[in-house]
């Protein structure tokens, strides 16, 4: 598969028609992989659409197609970055990360939950930073740039007129 092409599928996964379920996503990823017989790296960058879009029945598919993967701190950051404050998306969301949690290394566990957390706050997504306080995230974390989780909180609030993590933060 061309670099053009797994783009395209990458895209296709990503900007789904609302239409189309998950087996139909699956079915479509099927037939390419039958034809061109993807190569392990190109399996993993299809992980991507699926943690931004918190597919989780794609994203498990494309993971028993996987032997191995190393890039599961930023497939983890990467799931946290998208925003979306349907409470049904957030859920979903904190089910891929549910998924991913099994695959990071239990020496760099607390940095990649630290580093997720901070893009947790700054986008706003409460029910992630819940799950990832609960799993051992640093609520007292601070950034490399010294800023608190409260203070990147504060991006939601004057960008999106969210305050959910910020009033969260202040609950706990």
């Amino acid at each position: 598969m061309d670099v053009n092409d797994l783009f395209k599928l990458q895209r296709y996964i990503g900007k789904r028609s609302l239409s189309q379920t998950d087996e139909q996503i699956i079915c479509h990823i099927d037939k390419l992989d039958n034809t061109d017989h993807f190569s392990q790296e190109e399996w993993e960058k299809l992980l991507y659409p699926a943690c931004a879009n918190a597919d989780t029945n794609i994203l498990k598919y494309i993971l028993s197609k996987l032997i191995t993967f190393k890039n599961v701190k930023e497939l983890i950051e990467h799931t946290v970055r998208f925003r979306n404050i349907n409470t049904g998306y957030e859920m979903k969301q904190v089910e891929v990360l549910t998924i991913l949690m099994s695959y990071i290394e239990e020496n760099k566990k607390t940095e990649v939950l630290n580093e997720a957390l901070v893009l947790a706050a700054w986008f706003g997504e409460v029910e992630a930073l819940k799950y990832l306080i609960d799993m051992g995230a640093d609520k007292n974390y601070v950034d490399a740039q010294g800023r608190s989780l409260r203070e990147l909180s504060k991006n939601a609030a004057d960008k999106f007129n969210d305050y959910r993590v910020s009033d969260y933060l202040q609950s706990i």
